[in-house]
């Protein structure tokens, strides 16, 4: 039988890749710290500085929801995210707060509405737990699957399109859920992790509006 002949890629192509990734400063880097750690084993250390750099780390790998009972054995939401991290994947949070009671329903025209008793109430709650827990662990969850959790602003557009037909949907929980995520694998605290995207956010709306763009306000004439 033949040998199959192996076509070589393009030098041209090679070249092109080592330069557009920065192999060249990626190698020397992982070098430079295996020789400074003194690894006795620079196989593993060259093999874990890689994947600690991979731009997959902090990707969303799933987002769960279930009902768990506070002590007063009251239901709560809890929503676990896993990010990708090394090859593997991280716990990157797990959010735990209640759902509010939808309201009632609006009465027909001419028809008085009725009471709205604690039993109703109790009644929409739980479909209001069953409703979300639906909502994450299927339609929402997979959305944000390979979104990255440091992404905020990429990640509420996801969860504001995949929410916008589900009007109790506790999306500020989700995205709570979601920036803590991001904030574990920036390994800050989620208030200084949020306060520093807010500035980013700033920073560049004064720059789109001092390099000719505009930012509408509320208050902008027609």
């Amino acid at each position: 039988m033949a040998p199959i002949a192996v076509s070589k890629p393009n030098a041209f192509w090679v070249q092109k890749w080592l330069k557009d990734h920065g192999i060249d400063t990626l190698l020397a880097d992982a070098v430079n710290k295996a020789v400074e750690g003194r690894s006795r084993d620079p196989a593993a250390s060259l093999s874990f500085y890689f994947q600690k750099r991979s731009k997959r780390n902090g990707e969303i790998k799933s987002m769960k929801a279930r009902t768990i009972y506070d002590p007063n054995m009251r239901p709560v939401l809890e929503i676990t995210t896993k990010c990708v991290f090394n090859g593997g994947e991280r716990l990157g949070s797990t959010a735990v707060g209640p759902v509010q009671v939808p309201p009632p329903p609006a009465p027909e025209e001419g028809e008085e509405p009725p009471e709205d008793t604690p039993e109703a109430q109790e009644e929409r709650l739980n479909a209001a737990y069953e409703a979300a827990i639906e909502l994450i662990n299927g339609e929402l969850g997979k959305a944000l699957v390979g979104q990255h959790a440091k992404k905020v602003l990429e990640v509420d557009d996801k969860i504001s399109l995949n929410t916008v037909l589900h009007e109790n949907a506790p999306k500020l929980m989700i995205s709570l859920a979601a920036a803590e995520a991001g904030a574990t694998l920036s390994e800050e605290p989620l208030h200084l992790f949020i306060s520093r995207f807010n500035k980013e956010m700033l920073d560049t709306a004064a720059g789109n509006v001092g390099g000719g763009g505009a930012v509408k306000g509320g208050d902008e004439e027609e």
